[in-house]
């Protein structure tokens, strides 16, 4: 078994390796071809695998002589500081709340398509394991409505809650198009929905919330995303594909997605 991780661990760093020389050998030679550039700014999400991969290049810029700064700033506001060249790149753009804008600024030659990362993303509802012991019918969207009181919160009138973060997957439409007795409390960044998960965790409590994969509830706690309908491209435009003939989003998030990275057009 240790031989496995020792393996499995080896590779994820060969692979982060290649994926960081690529990008810097993109961007430095956009960097010389641009006497403009006299420093790299690099864009902080809220998250903490982006912070700590764009830490890890910034020092490798900063070994080529680049002077590097970084950024705080949301995924939302991101876009427009690439178009104006305010920051310079991104090192995790996930399809499922990225890939429209993602695309459109690939498109308008605002970006760079630097390719994907080997890993294959989602990003959807989540629960801990022991919640179907609470749920029966669970992962099944359809289970929801049947115990959205397990996952009431003071104020939420018996509705259940759904815990999300500073991110745009378009839930308040799913909730819309599926007819789901739950509300949606936003919190800031990924450390507040950690705290939440691992609160309730702690005391065996219902929640549900906001998870990815990959992420370290992968092997640290059990859990399943929920299964709404499968993803097609017509369930975001269409409003008479699926089950809601009125509505689009009448379906969960894409699966096996795409994880990508790009610099701007610096």
């Amino acid at each position: 078994m240790f031989k496995f991780k020792q393996i499995n661990l080896i590779n994820c760093v060969f692979y982060q390796l290649i994926f960081i020389q690529t990008l810097l050998f993109s961007f430095y030679s956009n960097a010389e071809n641009n006497r403009k550039l006299n420093k790299i700014v690099i864009p902080l999400n809220d998250w903490a695998s982006q912070r700590v991969l764009s830490k890890s290049i910034g020092k490798l810029y900063e070994k080529l002589g680049f002077d590097v700064s970084y950024q705080d700033i949301k995924v939302k506001n991101q876009w427009g500081a690439l178009k104006r060249g305010l920051i310079h790149m991104q090192i995790e753009v996930w399809e499922p709340s990225m890939g429209e804008v993602f695309n459109e600024y690939v498109e308008k030659q605002y970006i760079v398509d630097m390719g994907s990362h080997n890993a294959k993303v989602r990003e959807e509802w989540w629960y801990p394991q022991y919640v179907e012991n609470l749920c029966p019918g669970l992962p099944f969207w359809q289970a929801l409505n049947k115990c959205a009181h397990i996952f009431s919160q003071v104020g939420s009138q018996n509705k259940g809650v759904y815990y999300s973060g500073p991110w745009f997957y378009n839930d308040a439409d799913i909730i819309r198009a599926l007819n789901l007795n739950f509300v949606i409390k936003e919190l800031p960044d990924d450390k507040a929905l950690i705290a939440h998960l691992k609160n309730s965790a702690k005391m065996m409590n219902p929640i549900l919330l906001l998870n990815w994969s990959p992420n370290w509830t992968d092997t640290r706690l059990k859990g399943k995303f929920i299964e709404f309908p499968e993803f097609s491209p017509e369930c975001e435009t269409v409003p008479e594909w699926g089950l809601n003939t009125k509505h689009v989003k009448d379906c969960g998030n894409k699966k096996n997605a795409w994880l990508k990275k790009l610099p701007g057009l610096v």
